[in-house]
């Protein structure tokens, strides 16, 4: 039997999740626990078997308090449909701040073009936009802005565009407790000849990581 890996964060990061790695359930977060395969040659003690329930135990409670859910919820041959939400302490204009004034501050570089400069253009037509030196792309074009609220982004991400897939990107901003309920969702149509389910997944996993950065991001501002 192989150990079982049980990675706990601190309590400051704002986005545990749940992957597998072959075929074992862990918690992509921080500190890693080993806990040892049982045997008949190697029984666990008691010591041993409270502390790892503790640690079970407080990794599921930070899973629940700082929750992200990510979702493909539609997927063909025809596009697909993914949707991630997070759970924030930020208020709602914290966070809308963070995503059109700092998109270049909290937006993955490995995600862009040349590692240029992003920016978002907060109004109807406006770019979401890269420069580097003369070179200059448009990853996305505005569609909708309400405030604090919602704001909509229409086009192709990345190779999706050179494969002649288009849809819109949503990030929606919903009071929630004491905090906010962030969800980017992005529904993308166009022909996809071959491994709808494997692309589509492919690009959750992205969206999941541009979510969790502006949220990270934000979380760590100390003013808007």
């Amino acid at each position: 039997m192989k150990p079982v890996l049980f990675k706990v964060s601190n309590a400051s990061r704002s986005n545990p999740w749940i992957s597998r790695v072959n075929d074992e359930q862990i918690y992509e977060l921080d500190t890693v626990v080993v806990i040892p395969p049982y045997s008949q040659s190697a029984k666990l003690d008691k010591t041993t078997m409270k502390t790892v329930n503790s640690l079970i135990f407080i990794t599921l409670l930070l899973m629940v308090s700082k929750a992200c859910f990510s979702e493909v919820t539609r997927a063909s041959g025809n596009g697909f449909a993914i949707a991630n939400t997070v759970q924030s302490s930020k208020g709602s204009d914290d966070l809308y701040n963070a995503l059109v004034n700092h998109v270049d501050h909290w937006w993955p570089k490995d995600h862009s073009w040349w590692e240029g400069k992003m920016r978002i253009d907060a109004f109807a037509g406006g770019c979401f936009c890269e420069t580097a030196d003369t070179r200059s792309a448009e990853h996305m074009r505005i569609a909708m802005v309400v405030p604090h609220q919602k704001l909509v982004m229409i086009g192709g991400l990345g190779p999706l565009r050179d494969m002649g897939l288009s849809g819109a990107l949503v990030w929606s901003f919903t009071p929630f407790d004491e905090g906010t309920r962030v969800t980017l969702t992005y529904t993308v149509n166009g022909i996809i000849e071959d491994n709808a389910e494997g692309l589509a997944a492919i690009v959750d996993k992205v969206q999941h990581q541009q979510l969790s950065s502006l949220v990270t991001y934000s979380e760590e501002q100390n003013t808007p």
